[in-house]
C-alpha cells in the first residue's frame, strides 16, 4: 500500500470564528459553513481541510488533530 497523498487534515481549535476569518485573511483559504474547505491541488487530488471545536465527538475529544491519508490499494492492506 503506497501513501498518495492526504484525504483529509482535521483540527480543534478553541475559537472557531477567529481561525476562520486568519485563514481568510492571511491564506486566502475560504473557510464555507461546515468549518472547512476542499484544497484540489490536482485534477482527481482533493483534501478535505477542516477545523473542529474542542468538544466535537467526530474524532476522540483528547486527539487534537486527525490526518486521513490517501492509498494505492487499500484492499491490500486487509491481509496484513
Amino acid at each position: 500500500m503506497i501513501i498518495k497523498g492526504f484525504g483529509g487534515i482535521f483540527w480543534r481549535t478553541k475559537n472557531l470564528e477567529d481561525i476562520k476569518k486568519w485563514y481568510s485573511k492571511v491564506l486566502k483559504i475560504e473557510i464555507e459553513n461546515w468549518n472547512g474547505t476542499i484544497i484540489t491541488p490536482q485534477s482527481g487530488n482533493e483534501t478535505i481541510f477542516s477545523f473542529f471545536s474542542e468538544n466535537d465527538r467526530y474524532f476522540p475529544t483528547e486527539q487534537q488533530v486527525m490526518l486521513n491519508f490517501q492509498v494505492e490499494n487499500l484492499d491490500d492492506s486487509i491481509n496484513i
